[in-house]
């Protein structure tokens, strides 16, 4: 699965035979539940592969309020793979100074029965590795 990031959707990226999935950068779509439907699908669909372990990463510059939601239900998603005998790692990279990030992945740790590692990166760093994964992964696909 791929789906290149624009001005207000996320970069999108999953990676069967590495069991990665990736969705960084800014999540503000006119309708986040129908952005998202194909990643919700692709987990819906996991059984079917039953990887031992999925890894999902999660690094956004900004999201909205329909965007958290769909965001949830993408974890809550990852939880059920536990029921297949998949075990789901998820990491939360955000700036270090952007408190707001950091506290809505400690909000979401309580929310979900998946652990949620969040690594707070300086400003250089996540900028850096956001524009590098995305513009790797657009080179790619062009």
């Amino acid at each position: 699965m791929f789906i290149p990031a624009t001005k207000t959707t996320p970069f999108v990226r999953y990676r069967q035979d590495s069991s990665m999935l990736y969705i960084i950068g800014r999540s503000i779509p006119e309708d986040a539940s129908e952005f998202y439907k194909p990643v919700l699908g692709l987990l819906q669909n996991l059984k079917q592969h039953c990887p031992k372990t999925i890894t999902t990463v999660f690094q956004f510059e900004y999201f909205n309020t329909h965007s958290s939601r769909s965001l949830l239900n993408i974890l809550r998603k990852l939880d059920e793979t536990k029921s297949n005998g998949t075990q789901a790692k998820v990491f939360w990279l955000c700036d270090e100074e952007d408190r707001e990030m950091v506290e809505y992945g400690e909000d979401l740790r309580h929310l979900v029965n998946v652990t949620i590692e969040i690594i707070e990166l300086p400003e250089n760093k996540y900028d850096e590795l956001m524009h590098q994964v995305i513009s790797q992964y657009n080179h790619h696909m062009s």
